[in-house]
């Protein structure tokens, strides 16, 4: 089993790592794209599976096709490769020449049986193969006397995919079709198929494939998917020959569901010169506020001035903020990973202040878009943080008050910060 694995897995390994590269090559020299923990999905397929193993050739190709069911769950890392787990199964058919007159040939009982496992038609009556392993007699294409038997079975396969499509073109998530390539390794479990004096096989194998991916919503998809897996020559329990494995085939038609969060965002790549700007201002501030604080904190008292006629101004109002915002990326409402603390800081100042409010404020960054566009953009980022603050950390909505200024007032004077929500004590 081990020299079969050594030998067959290879042949996959060199595509995936060249696959691999590209995309690191790729991913260097164009736009990087942001997963946000999304692209799961949820595939179920019916269709028709084959058996090739010893005694195959003596039959017509479409003599042995069984019909076969599989489902799939997995998630795409990135535009061009992820993983699944794959299931299929299906009441197999194998056949073999072997018969009463002329019988060679060995047979498997089952790792499980004892001593020996393996039986040949000279260790044991030829009633008793015929009785154990065989069904229905069914002549070769040859007319020679001939069994069919049953190979009941189910695999169960860690697939990786890899999107030829996005690795070789511009990625788009609204494309009609994707070609997809996928290899993977598994265990199949060939079951002992009713009371016969014999026991389940398990199998290791490798398994590689294709799928023709038709996209019909944002969510749903129909596909084509054709797989064979290669196992042991002991997974239909019947040995010798020609043969050194068999081979499964299956040909699905089957529809794949995709969860929300779904597609890849591209992430903003900032020029180093922009970076190290950023850093010096924020650096120079720092060295600002250390001059600030040697200033004396009180000041020596000012000779009294006459008395000034009373003018009554009316008092500014004062916001009080929470020191840690949400910042989003251009033209986006969605809360990046780095950005959950800022919210949770918050969430943390509501529950150790049981009477506090907060007043949720949304803005957005003067230098682009419309003011009409920047004005619903601020409200769904207030309303993104409102949301996850009562579904997800359950603070009593009547706690919270949203509201969204666009551009109309950029908190900060740096550009790019004012892509942001505040909060504010109430």
């Amino acid at each position: 089993m081990k020299k079969f694995l050594l030998f067959v897995f290879p042949l996959f390994l060199p595509f995936f790592i060249t696959a691999q590269q590209m995309e690191a090559e790729k991913a260097a020299s164009q736009t990087t794209f942001i997963n946000n923990n999304g692209n799961w999905f949820l595939g179920i397929s019916g269709g028709i599976g084959h058996l090739f193993s010893e005694g195959s050739d003596q039959l017509n190709f479409f003599d042995n096709v069984q019909p076969t069911v599989g489902l799939s769950v997995g998630k795409w890392m990135s535009p061009v490769w992820g993983i699944r787990m794959n299931i299929t199964g299906a009441k197999l058919k194998g056949y073999t020449t072997w018969n009463e007159q002329n019988g060679t040939g060995i047979w498997y009982y089952g790792a499980n049986y004892g001593q020996p496992s393996y039986v040949t038609s000279s260790a044991v009556t030829k009633d008793h193969i015929k009785s154990t392993f065989l069904g229905a007699q069914k002549n070769s294409k040859n007319d020679e006397i001939g069994y069919e038997y049953e190979v009941p079975y189910g695999a169960g396969s860690l697939d990786l995919l890899l999107n030829v499509n996005n690795l070789f073109c511009t990625y788009k998530e609204d494309r009609v079709f994707n070609f997809l390539l996928f290899g993977g390794l598994g265990y199949a479990h060939t079951f002992r198929n009713g009371d016969k004096d014999r026991t389940a096989v398990n199998s290791m194998f490798v398994k590689g494939g294709f799928i023709a991916d038709f996209r019909l919503t944002a969510d749903l998809s129909i596909n084509f998917e054709a797989q064979a897996l290669i196992l042991p020559e002991v997974f239909d329990r019947q040995i010798g020959g020609a043969n050194t494995h068999d081979i499964v085939t299956n040909a699905l038609l089957g529809l794949t569901y995709k969860f929300n969060p779904r597609g890849f965002e591209k992430a903003k790549l900032y020029d180093a010169n922009e970076v190290n700007s950023l850093n010096n201002k924020i650096n120079a501030l720092y060295e600002e506020n250390k001059e600030l604080k040697k200033r004396p904190e009180y000041c020596p008292e000012c000779p009294s001035c006459p008395e000034c006629p009373q003018v009554i101004v009316p008092e500014k109002k004062k916001f009080d903020y929470l020191p840690t915002p949400v910042f989003f990326r251009i033209n986006s409402s969605v809360i990046d990973d780095a950005q959950w603390r800022s919210i949770e800081d918050a969430v943390k100042y509501l529950k150790e202040n049981p009477e506090a409010r907060l007043k949720v404020t949304g803005y957005a960054d003067k230098a682009t878009g419309t003011p009409a566009g920047n004005k619903k953009l601020s409200e769904k980022r207030a309303q993104a943080v409102y949301d996850a603050m009562v579904k997800k950390y359950h603070i009593a909505p009547e706690r919270i008050e949203t509201s969204f200024l666009g551009d109309d007032v950029q908190p900060f004077s740096e550009n790019d910060w004012n892509r942001v929500v505040v909060f504010v004590k109430e």
